[in-house]
């Protein structure tokens, strides 16, 4: 019984609130006093009603409407007397958030069809934007489904897009991104891929029909904030779809492509903390490799900087943007792998070998594509460091340096053959550095040593001219360069002795308990003789 009647209160309110707030034809006029009286009726809804009595509301268009057109009159009036520091207006909202949480979740799709409905059908104000945000966030942050309103929200913005209505839809999208909370943690991968189809038509600046263009940033925008949200298994689900989509080949224009790889790489550096066997999977890595082949110097160079989020879970990739001399003793921010990861490198030996030549060979004269190798190289030395990793990378750098010399198999100029030779040098010091290997570490930093005097354009940093003197070495000279066998007897040597000396230690315990056993069993075959 007091239920009915504190629903019969609820609806008398309601009638006074729609004749004061202007819902119903027959009201005419929106005075100061109006608004007070509507404000006081929306303050006794909230505060009388309960989630069992607002689910069986049977005038929810209503109350929301009525909560969105005193919002707004609210705002406005605010605007045009602003006679307190203190906004009318904040009341009214934390009411009208206090009745959609009662309606949540079971009315979601209701109350943002409502509220987009609002938005269509109304004129467009500047308060149209502060109500439609104001009420997605309230929805986001009382546990709305994200995938109905992320759904919702897109299916208006096509609407608005095809009737050419572009001033609601760029309303909406900036709505849909202060929608964007922690709730967006549970969105699901496929409708992340829907908004992100939406980006990924905006992004192409060459079609010049293409009506999304406008709603490039805001698109962007918002991906990105979902992307600090989502949590890193939907982020696995959501990465052969997004790569796929990077590396399309509608997408011609490099600016385009450029600015969609990097939004991308913002989502793919939340998963570089995670394990590299979850994340690296083999139609992944089989993917990225053979994209660093590819003759679109943007997509390469994509590729090599995925491919080293998706192995760098140690966060070493700071430590290699660019070639540097490691020397021995200093110490480095650089952290380095327990686990050596061996079965992905030998199962991808060669691919990766041949990947990583074919793209210094195409694109190692841009600086960029450089870079992002040499992150690539070294990030695998740190997180993968395992013998077949570092002969692997040995054998690249030789076959490097064979092509910088001979000048057959590319057609780079002095300038690009300075910096792969000081790449080559930086990465060997960097193994040197890693493996505590003395005779490679002697062996090197005399290679250094010499080039610091007479060729110190072979030497890192990398530079964007060289300056030289009478006396530096522009020809070749053996002794400024690695030598391949000197090389292979280092890693022979480093290597045998890792793997052998457990190997002796063992063989040198099981001697030692024999001959104890054997001067155990003489002692005591002499007693029993003595005894007898």
């Amino acid at each position: 019984m007091s239920q009915s009647k504190a629903l019969t209160d609820i609806y008398a309110e309601m009638s006074r609130l729609k004749i004061h707030i202007g819902y119903e034809e027959s009201s005419v006029n929106n005075s100061k006093s109006d608004l007070k009286i509507a404000a006081k009726s929306f303050k006794t809804i909230a505060k009388s009603i309960d989630r069992e009595t607002a689910q069986n509301l049977l005038e929810l268009k209503e109350i929301i409407s009525c909560g969105l057109n005193l919002l707004q009159k609210t705002f406005l009036e605010s605007h045009k007397n602003p006679s307190s520091l203190k906004h009318p207006g904040l009341k009214i909202r934390k009411y009208f958030c206090i009745i959609l949480s009662l309606l949540i979740p079971e009315k979601t799709g209701q109350i943002i069809d409502i509220v987009l409905g609002y938005l269509r059908n109304g004129i467009i104000l500047k308060s149209h934007e502060f109500l439609t945000m104001e009420c997605l966030h309230c929805l986001s942050i009382s546990n709305a489904s994200c995938d109905l309103i992320l759904e919702k929200i897109i299916d208006f913005i096509e609407e608005m897009i095809i009737t050419n209505r572009t001033d609601e839809a760029m309303i909406a999208c900036r709505a849909l991104y202060m929608s964007v909370t922690d709730n967006y943690r549970e969105l699901s991968a496929t409708s992340l891929i829907r908004l992100l189809w939406l980006y990924h038509l905006s992004v192409e600046t060459n079609n010049s029909n293409n009506k999304l263009s406008m709603f490039r940033t805001g698109f962007e925008i918002t991906v990105k904030k979902i992307f600090q949200f989502m949590n890193s298994d939907e982020l696995l689900l959501f990465v052969p779809k997004a790569l796929t989509m990077t590396f399309d080949n509608e997408m011609r224009s490099k600016v385009a492509l450029t600015d969609f790889g990097l939004t991308m790489q913002e989502a793919f550096l939340r998963l570089s903390n995670c394990d590299i066997e979850r994340n690296l999977k083999p139609e992944i890595l089989e993917f990225l490799l053979n994209a660093m082949n590819l003759k679109c110097e943007i997509k390469s160079f994509l590729a090599c900087r995925y491919l080293t989020i998706f192995i760098d879970h140690l966060d070493n990739f700071k430590c290699f943007s660019t070639p540097k001399i490691f020397h021995e003793g200093s110490r480095y921010k650089i952290t380095l792998s327990k686990e050596t990861h061996e079965k992905i490198i030998e199962a991808n030996h060669q691919f990766i070998m041949s990947s990583i030549l074919s793209a210094i060979k195409l694109h190692g004269f841009r600086r960029e594509n450089l870079n992002a190798i040499y992150s690539l190289i070294c990030v695998m030395l740190t997180t993968m460091p395992s013998a077949i990793t570092h002969v692997m990378i040995v054998d690249i750098l030789m076959d490097l340096q064979s092509c910088m010399i001979d000048g057959k198999q590319v057609e780079f100029n002095s300038f690009n053959k300075n910096q792969i030779h000081a790449f080559i040098i930086s990465v060997m010091t960097l193994i040197c550095w890693t493996t505590r290997a003395k005779t490679m570490t002697k062996y090197i930093r005399n290679i250094v040593n010499i080039r610091h005097d007479i060729a110190p354009h072979l030497l890192p940093p990398l530079k964007e001219f060289y300056e030289y003197d009478q006396y530096h070495v522009l020809s070749y000279k053996p002794e400024l360069f690695l030598d391949k066998w000197e090389i292979k007897y280092c890693l022979w040597n480093l290597f045998r002795i890792e793997n052998l000396r457990p190997t002796t230690n063992e063989f040198q315990k099981k001697k030692s308990e024999s001959k104890n056993s054997v001067f155990k069993f003489n002692l005591f075959s002499r007693k029993g003789k003595n005894s007898n």
